[in-house]
């Protein structure tokens, strides 16, 4: 044990600030669901030379700046803000037929212009 560890009764909150950014983009990158189980996301503090406990997690993420990252902690799992803050909503990324055929028909004419149609 460190001497450190001994002494300091608060959590070095830059470094769970830090692990949770990084772990919400790497949810972002893998399209993967905006959560971690309390006991990983424990032990990767850990890991980090971080010893914080459920209830200091539970705490800490309620404040300033890990309360930007993230949303809730519960007993199972610590779910994560989402970039937009907007919770388990997909994207509107469909376009209407119209839309479509609009962008389509520009696209062509552009063509044909290069072409010399």
């Amino acid at each position: 044990m460190k001497i450190n560890e001994v002494f300091s009764q608060q959590p070095d909150i830059a470094r769970v600030t830090a692990l949770a950014d990084f772990l919400t983009g790497r949810a972002e990158d893998r399209s993967a669901p905006q959560k971690i189980s309390t006991g990983a996301f424990l032990n990767l503090a850990k890991d980090m030379g971080v010893n914080l406990t459920l209830d200091q997690l539970k705490n800490i993420s309620q404040q300033p700046p890990l309360s930007d990252v993230i949303r809730n902690v519960e007993n199972d799992n610590v779910i994560f803000k989402t970039v937009d803050n907007t919770d388990n909503e997909e994207p509107n990324t469909t376009l209407d037929t119209e839309k479509a055929k609009s962008i389509v028909d520009k696209m062509a004419k552009r063509a044909n212009k290069k072409k010399g149609l």
